[in-house]
This record gives structure tokens, C-alpha cells and sequence, in this order.
């Protein structure tokens, strides 16, 4: 699992700030503005954990929130992999369990002819979001078909939808030049190479 260490120098004391990060409740986006109401999903809230989805803009994160430790507050990415896709004596890439996942999603979809009940992007969008929150991936195309599945169900007056999610890469450092050991704590965000995922899910025609 990485591991972020952040410092920021601030004025309020530490009871006040473990309150703020760990109030999932309306007006959070007023704390952390990357942290939209409408995009905030609770699906775990115990007194000293809680497992959310959040994020703005088409840009989600799955996290493990745990503050047991009343010095600390401690949170985990959740549910990402990408292992046991198909090799050949030039793939150098290896398995992994446990990988930072980061995407943006474009999606647009088709309605059968003669819908005029157009306010079913609400319950697509809402769709969306719980299938990437909820959905433990292998890939992104794993996830990105389970998302369009779950959109589908959710407006049986649509027909399709494309979903775009290019892969945005989080790499890890290799500082074994310098000695060191690196145990999924650093990693570089990079804009090239990267994957660009794209999948149109149709309903079944019966």
C-alpha cells in the first residue's frame, strides 16, 4: 500500500483539524474543495473509521479513512489491481495487487427512439459513481465495463454508452541506484505513455 506524507503548516489544533477530515457530512467541499457533496458517497462510517468515495469533476477516490490513533489519521487507496492479463516474451510490465488508479471519465450514451424523459442523467451519473466506488477492479477496463453495465441498469431507456478513462500513470520510483528500498511509498505521476481506455457497452437486443 503507498504511503503520502503531507505537511502543511496551519493554526488550528490538531483536534479541530481531525475533526474537519473526518466530518463526511453535507458542506465537506466547503473543507476540501476537491470533495464534491453530490460525488461524496458513505458506505462504511464507523466512530473511528470510514470507508467513502469521493472526488469532483469525473475524478473519484476510494478511501479508507482510520483515525484510531488519536496522533493520526491514516488513509488508504482501496481496491485497485491489474494482474492476470495475457503475456508474451516482450511484456515486461508485472502483476500487481495494489496500484494507484487514476482516471478521468468522459461518457455519453443514446436513448431509444421516442424518450423524451430526459432527466435520467442524474441516475446514470449516480450509477457511475457507485460502480467505480463499489466495483473491486482488475483494470481499468475491468471497471470501466462494470461502470457501463451499472448505467444501463439504471435507465432502461438507454441503449449504449461510451465511456472514455485514459490511464493516468502514478509510477514507482526506483531508488535502488541510491540503496534504498521502495515499498509502494514514492511514486511519479507521468503524462506519457499512458492508456487510453475506451469501451461502448450496449443492451442486449431480445
Amino acid at each position: 500500500m503507498s504511503t503520502l506524507h503531507l505537511s502543511q503548516t496551519t493554526t488550528i489544533t490538531p483536534e479541530q483539524y481531525v475533526a474537519g477530515l473526518t466530518d463526511f457530512g453535507p458542506g465537506r467541499n466547503q473543507v476540501f474543495s476537491n470533495s464534491a457533496d453530490e460525488d461524496l458517497v458513505v458506505h462504511d462510517l464507523k466512530p473511528t473509521s470510514a470507508d467513502v468515495t469521493e472526488g469532483s469533476g469525473g475524478v473519484w477516490e476510494r478511501l479508507s479513512y482510520d483515525w484510531s490513533n488519536p496522533n493520526r489519521v491514516v488513509l488508504k487507496t482501496t481496491d485497485s489491481a491489474f494482474s492476470g492479463f495475457p503475456r508474451d516474451t516482450f511484456t515486461t510490465l508485472p502483476d500487481t495487487e495494489d496500484r494507484i488508479m487514476a482516471t478521468a471519465i468522459t461518457a455519453s450514451w443514446r436513448y431509444r427512439d421516442g424518450t423524451t424523459a430526459f432527466a435520467a442523467r442524474d441516475a446514470i451519473r449516480s450509477a457511475l459513481l457507485a460502480s467505480f466506488a463499489a466495483h473491486k477492479s482488475r483494470s481499468v477496463q475491468h471497471t470501466l465495463h462494470a461502470m457501463g453495465e451499472a448505467a444501463l441498469a439504471a435507465c432502461p431507456d438507454a441503449t449504449e454508452i461510451t465511456l472514455a478513462m485514459p490511464n493516468r500513470h502514478h509510477l514507482l520510483v526506483d531508488l535502488s541506484p541510491f540503496g534504498l528500498d521502495n515499498p509502494n511509498e514514492i511514486f511519479v505521476a507521468t503524462d506519457q505513455p499512458f492508456g487510453l481506455i475506451e469501451a461502448t457497452v450496449k443492451r442486449a437486443i431480445v
